[in-house]
């Protein structure tokens, strides 16, 4: 922070400004959204929502390292406690619904033989459980 102009010290020089409105936050507000549009297409809802919610805590991490503020208090860790344990419920939710869709999908199946759909099913479990695990 500059001693004479103060935190706002950007604000005095004109050309800044109008690189900052006119090139810098657009840029940044159209790779943002469409980054956060694109994640759609590779997670689920609930997974991509915990993230954005842990985005004031990474901010703080941030400016912590920097030294632009404090460590955080008691308040910000036990919130940030509570999106951890909720976004884990989510992510456990996610994958019972992706399975009870498999099992469903593998029973309506016809073509399949009952041994081969429950291949099929013991296969699947063992990835989520070694996901699980590492």
């Amino acid at each position: 922070m500059d001693p004479g102009l103060g935190i706002f010290g950007w604000l005095n020089d004109k050309e800044t400004i109008m690189f900052i409105i006119f090139v810098v936050a657009p840029f940044n507000g159209i790779t943002s959204n469409l980054a956060f549009y694109a994640s759609y297409y590779y997670w689920p809802m609930e997974i991509i929502a915990g993230a954005i919610l842990t985005e004031p805590f990474i901010s703080q991490v941030v400016a912590v390292m920097f030294g632009q503020d404090e460590i955080p208090g008691f308040r910000t860790v036990f919130g940030l406690t509570i999106i951890t344990i909720g976004t884990l419920i989510a992510s456990y939710g996610s994958r019972v619904k992706a399975m009870e869709c498999i099992e469903k999908f593998l029973e309506e199946e016809e073509q399949l033989t009952s041994k081969v759909s429950m291949n099929l099913l013991t296969n699947i479990k063992k990835e989520f459980a070694e996901e699980d695990e590492s």
